[in-house]
This record gives C-alpha cells, structure tokens and sequence, in this order.
C-alpha cells in the first residue's frame, strides 16, 4: 500500500472513530436509513447462518484459484494465484457490511438489483436472500476461475436465480444496460480505479430511477477511489450522499437536499 493511501485511509479511520452520535437534525429519510438499515446491520441473525457457515468453511479453504485482474489488483498479493481464504479474508466484506446490504434492499422493496464485482459470492448470497423470490438479481465478475467457484456456492445455496456474466466489465457492463430493466439497487465493488468507476455510473444512469440507491465500496481504498467518490457526490444527478467510510450510498431521489452525511457504522 503506498504512503499515500496508508495515510488517507488511516485519516478516514481516525475520523470516523470520532464521528458523534447521528444528530436529531438529520433528514427524515436519513433517520429512516438509520434506523432501518444501518442500525440492524450491527447486529448478527439466525437468517443469515448458512451464509456465514460458508464463510467460515472457506476462511480454512486452501485450493488456489488463477486470478486474472482486470481492476486495480490487490494490495494484499500480487500473486497470479490466490487460495479462496486470501479472498475471503481480504476481499470479501465484513459479515455487518453484508448484512447493511440485506437490510438496504429490503428498505427499498428492491427487487432489481446488479452487483459489480461478483468475488467469490458472499455478498452475492446475501442480495439474493434480500430480493423476492420474483425478483432478478445480476452479478458481474472479471475473474473466471473466481466466477465458477461462486457459481458452485449459488447451487449449493439457493434454488433461487442468481444471473452471472463473466467478462472485461468495461464490456460486459454496457451490453448488460443496453436492455437492463430499471435498477433499484447497484453495489459497486469492481476495478477500484477513477476513470472506470465514473464510466460505469455514467452507464447505469438511463436504468436508474428515482428511488434507486448505488452503493460505492471502498470509498477510502486509495487516492482514485476518493476522488471518484468525490466526483460522484457532486454529480448533478446525486442529490444525497451517505459516506460510511467503508462505503458511500449516493441516492438520486430529486426531492432530497443536495447534501454529504457522514454516518459512524
């Protein structure tokens, strides 16, 4: 990691330790974000057992996997091969990050939801728990080898349909738009690098509505992730921003202040 993003990262950390309790003033759909989403998000549930048991299975998983890295990489291992607990252990999110994504889409009734950055389907499992069983989930992933193993887990996890593409993103992404349905939800975890990750919001913009919420990972992950999530605060189309440090919720309803809340989670 260089000096720099130690440095931004370790200044966000900091901040974020000392953020105060969420302030009464907050807007009335922020509190209910808070009380809806986030604050459930902390706490562990029996729903979510057979997802975590898989991640606990593969924290001891040693089969290696090929890698093949379209995005910024890893500053963990530069290695062509990585062992699926490296990925788990330094790739996937937290169990609370994942649970703040169940719960998000349950707040929006989403039942439309893309996921950029497949990675080896943790949080993939939990979006699909999230939406009705009529809804369509869309995940995308870069790495082949990747992309299979978390193909197998979707079979073994859920008889529920889970649509994955397998590609460049910069592909894959605008062909899948060219005939997506609206979108109520879209995370945001793939190719951490500034030009490619305002592209592909710049993209999605025609399948969005409203309502819709897109969730930025790693907003904090290095200088161009900041600066691409300093640009899409203030994108005409953001009105609403929500800056978790782990990650950024931008939100396009027109009837909300154009403002940036930071929220300790």
């Amino acid at each position: 990691m260089r000096w720099y993003d130690r440095w931004l990262l370790g200044r966000a950390a900091l901040r974020n330790a000392f953020l105060p309790s969420p302030a009464r003033d907050l807007p009335p759909f922020v509190q209910q974000i808070l009380q809806h989403v986030i604050v459930p998000s902390r706490n562990t549930s029996p729903q979510f057992s057979s997802i975590e048991a898989l991640r606990s299975s593969w924290l001891k998983e040693k089969t290696l996997l090929s890698i093949t890295d379209l995005g910024a990489g890893s500053k963990i291992q530069q290695s062509k091969q990585r062992s699926v607990a490296s990925l788990v252990r330094h790739s996937s999110t937290p169990p609370r990050f994942s649970r703040l994504l169940f719960h998000l889409i349950q707040f929006l009734d989403g039942t439309t939801v893309a996921e950029l950055g497949t990675s080896v389907g943790l949080n993939t499992l939990y979006l699909r728990q999230a939406i009705p069983t009529h809804g369509q989930l869309y995940t995308f992933e870069g790495c082949p080898e990747i992309a299979h193993w978390a193909t197998q887990a979707f079979q073994n996890q859920t008889s529920l349909p889970i649509h994955t593409t397998i590609g460049n993103l910069d592909e894959t992404w605008p062909s899948f738009l060219a005939e997506a349905p609206a979108l109520d939800l879209v995370y945001m975890d793939a190719n951490h690098q500034l030009a490619p990750t305002l592209a592909y919001f710049e993209a999605m913009l025609p399948r969005l509505h409203p309502h819709s919420i897109v969730v930025v990972d790693d907003i904090y992950w290095s200088r161009e992730m900041h600066q691409a999530w300093s640009a899409l605060q203030t994108h005409p189309q953001v009105s609403l921003s929500l800056d978790l440090f782990e990650a950024g919720l931008l939100l396009l309803n027109p009837d909300l202040p154009q403002q940036t809340f930071r929220i300790r989670y």
